[in-house]
């Protein structure tokens, strides 16, 4: 015996993109309603009911095979998977909770039309950039909508960490590209209880600036290492182990040192 379903009931003159209900043809024998269709080319059809609610059929099939000739297109595929975040029916999917969850939805033009969502996004400037919201709160609109890169959308996310210096708000990545500053190193100094202008003005590198006479003139470890060619670190080193001052600055990479061995830095000359 064949289980029967609840039918799909829908009101005539409802519309959906190119088709609008014109009234109830039939109920087949699972129980679903078909219903004739107007699409707006002037031809008339039936359509099932559960079509027509979830939306899978826009217009009829020699209106369809006019298509955009785009389906293979990056932009359409973006353009997919925006209206897949923001359907209710993925609920178990990994950005459920924060598209559908958060009832971030598609506006009515680009819901059900490509070609409009195509004709205000354009192409993205490069393959890096992606579809991205302005206002991370607000839906998929034509106003709210951008080309961005990756970094430009890791720092529009909810999850980020706004700093306000001087009246202006960044995220602190935003701040460390200001300050010319490792993300990782100001993360560490404030974890460190380091506050937070002193995390992202103070040098890490502060013995490379330290001044060195030699020969009646003073230089910086960063200056001697370039004229000479010796790593700075290298320097650094051989000062810490008791070389001295003129043999760590002029000697040239005889020998392996832990900092060259990490860097690989080979054997230069043999004694």
């Amino acid at each position: 015996m064949k289980n029967k379903r609840s039918p799909v009931n829908i009101p005539v003159g409802y519309i959906c993109n190119q088709l609008t209900v014109v009234g109830l043809s039939h109920k087949d024998n699972w129980g679903h309603n078909h219903y004739v269709c107007a699409c707006s080319c002037g031809r008339t059809f039936t359509v099932v009911g559960q079509t027509l609610r979830r939306k899978k059929q826009f217009s009829c099939k020699p209106c369809s095979l006019l298509t955009h000739g785009m389906s293979n297109h990056r932009v359409h595929h973006i353009w997919r998977q925006m209206k897949n975040r923001c359907n209710e029916r993925y609920s178990t999917s990994p950005w459920a909770k924060q598209y559908a969850g958060r009832c971030v939805k598609v506006c009515d033009r680009w819901l059900n039309s490509f070609a409009d969502f195509y004709a205000d996004m354009g192409d993205p400037p490069t393959e890096t950039h992606t579809l991205d919201r302005i206002d991370n709160d607000g839906d998929y609109t034509p106003t709210n909508c951008r080309w961005a890169t990756r970094k430009e959308q890791a720092n529009n996310t909810s999850r980020n960490r706004k700093i306000t210096i001087d009246g202006e708000t960044k995220t602190l990545s935003e701040w460390c590209d200001v300050y010319k500053m490792p993300y990782i190193s100001v993360c560490t100094r404030l974890r460190r209880g380091m506050g937070i202008i002193e995390a992202l003005t103070k040098s890490n590198k502060r013995w490379v600036n330290t001044l060195v006479t030699l020969d009646g003139m003073s230089k910086t470890i960063k200056e001697w290492s370039i004229m000479y060619k010796v790593p700075a670190k290298s320097i650094k080193w051989r000062l810490d182990h008791g070389w001295a001052l003129e043999t760590s600055i002029k000697s040239p990479i005889n020998f392996i040192t832990p900092y060259t061995r990490k860097k690989g830095v080979t054997n230069e000359i043999r004694n």
